[in-house]
Formats: C-alpha cells, structure tokens, sequence
C-alpha cells in the first residue's frame, strides 16, 4: 500500500471515530448552546453536533450572505465554496443543503490538506517516515473535532499548508 493510501484510509478510520464520537455526545447529553436547533430546526440531531458557535455564522452567510455586521469577522472564501457546492446537490431543500455542504467541504479540506502536509513534509525534510507520520498525526490529531465540524478551519490548514508548498 502506498503512503497516500496509507494515510487516506488512517484519516478515514479516524474520521468514522470521531463522527460516531460526536453523534453519540449529541445524542446523550444536552448541548450547552442550543442556537443550532434555532437555525437548523428542532430534533436534528444528526447535523446539530457539527454547528455550533462560528459554524452558525458561516451557516447564514453561505445562505442568505453578509446581513449583520458582526459577521463581517468571517471571511467568505468558505461560505463561497460551500454555497457552489450546495447547489451542485440538485433535488435538495436549501435548509438541507447548506449544512451538508458545509460539512463536505471541511471534510474535503481537511483530507487534501493532509495529503499536502504529507508532501510538504517530503520537500522539506526528504524522510517519508517523518512524512508519514506527520500526516497521520494531524488527521488525528485533537483539532479534529473542529476539523470535522463546518468550522473554517480545515480550509485554513489547506490553504496554508499549500502556501508553504509554495513557497518551497
């Protein structure tokens, strides 16, 4: 198996933890802020522990854009994408497909943006062990919770981790 390969199915196995961890946590305990079933509607409790605190913003504005001003504080690169990529899911309620285009494109982000570690890594210091490892690390690594929620997050370490590539 490649290193690639190997580092894409490490992420995913961790990727079903988490998930599983964070639908369990929100299913049996009560979620400190409760502005998720505001927006996205009561008893969802599939989605509800992936939106929370900033995810809401990002939430609004990939759907009705920038209407306060407080939510300039949240640059719209992320809410642009996942705005395309929700109306790429044909057939689906906005209500529905924002979230989980929010969702998609996190995810998406943070599984490039381990592959882009793994090489950045290589360029850098030339040992595919450390490259490896690297990768593995951050897939797994305690940000992922925030990684797998419709935070920025994720696209922030693409983004970055590709600007270093650059810059190499």
């Amino acid at each position: 198996m490649g290193e690639v390969q190997y580092i894409v199915k490490r992420w995913a196995q961790w990727k079903c933890v988490i998930v599983a961890v964070m639908l369990v946590t929100g299913w049996i305990a009560k979620p400190y802020n409760e502005s998720a079933d505001i927006v996205l509607g009561e008893g969802n409790w599939v989605v509800r522990p992936f939106f929370s605190w900033d995810a809401l913003y990002f939430h609004h504005i990939a759907r009705f854009g920038y209407t306060a001003e407080k939510q300039w504080a949240f640059l719209p690169l992320y809410p642009l994408i996942s705005r395309f990529v929700s109306r790429l899911l044909v057939n689906v309620p906005e209500e529905i497909a924002i979230p989980v285009s929010l969702l998609i494109v996190s995810n998406i982000a943070h599984l490039v943006a381990t592959i882009v570690l793994y090489y950045l890594t290589m360029v850098v210091f030339g040992d595919k062990k450390k490259a490896k490892m690297s990768a593995v690390l951050f897939a797994m690594s305690h940000a992922s919770v925030q990684l797998t929620s419709a935070y920025s997050e994720s696209l922030c370490a693409l983004l970055s981790f590709t600007g270093f590539m650059f810059y190499y």
